[in-house]
């Protein structure tokens, strides 16, 4: 239902400049902090997508103060139940809005398996078109549903990690400015699972602001590693800790 989108969630540090091309930024959680958010993931049956789409929305309602965070998501497009769609080729890939309700006094654990119940519901729509939705919202086509999108990868290896071995960071920029070197929205935030999560950002310098951008992906990063060490808070004790200053 996207009825309740009410306007652009606009990242901070958007800005419209001067500056052309486009950047990479990433972070990696360390082997022991993997360790343990995959630990927390299994123990309370979340999945990796929920956790990070809850905590990215978090964070921006964190800066920009809004009851309602909307961003993208990239969906397979074969999670619809029709027989043998997974053996099926050809582009299926979609990218959708995702509408994250706050409600500030909830748990923590509780806000989480909201998102996850929304993401199920989400995915029944997953084939949808974006016109159809521009249609449903009464909106012109040229009116930007989101700025950015969110990419829940699958390989263990596609950011230049192998399990159990060193990362390569030159080798993982250097691939990543080959794979991503167009894009059709402003910022693409690529999650990769393996030995070290690794959280990639890809934005153009004429949308945003690069030590903007650093200090909320900082803040991200704090963000997960909270969570890992305390679940059993409210959203609004949890994210009184970031320092958006």
């Amino acid at each position: 239902d996207f009825s309740g989108m009410k306007s652009l969630t606009s990242i901070p540090g958007n800005q419209t400049g001067l500056a052309t091309g486009f950047t990479v930024s990433h972070f990696y959680l360390s082997p022991g902090k993997t360790a343990r958010m995959e630990e927390f993931l299994m123990e309370h049956r979340l999945s990796l997508s929920p956790f990070i789409q809850g905590t990215w929305a978090a964070l921006l309602e964190i800066y920009l103060q809004q009851d309602q965070i909307v961003y993208g998501m990239v969906t397979t497009g074969r999670s619809i139940p029709i027989a043998g769609i997974e053996h099926m080729s050809g582009h299926s890939i979609n990218i959708l809005p995702m509408l994250v309700p706050i409600s500030k006094k909830k748990p923590l654990l509780d806000y989480f398996k909201d998102i996850r119940d929304l993401q199920t519901e989400w995915t029944r729509h997953e084939y949808t078109q974006v016109d159809q939705i521009y249609e449903w919202l009464d909106l012109s086509g040229d009116y930007p549903l989101f700025d950015h999108y969110l990419v829940i990868q699958n390989l263990d290896s596609a950011a230049g990690e192998i399990r159990g071995k060193k990362r390569d960071e030159a080798s993982w920029k250097r691939k990543s400015e080959l794979l991503f070197s167009k894009m059709d929205y402003p910022l693409r935030i690529d999650v990769f699972s393996g030995y070290e999560y690794c959280f990639v950002f890809h934005y153009y310098l004429s949308s945003f602001n690069t030590p903007a951008m650093k200090g909320l992906m900082n803040n991200f990063q704090a963000l997960i590693e909270t969570i890992i060490e305390n679940p059993h808070q409210t959203f609004e004790e949890w994210t009184k800790l970031v320092d958006t200053d």
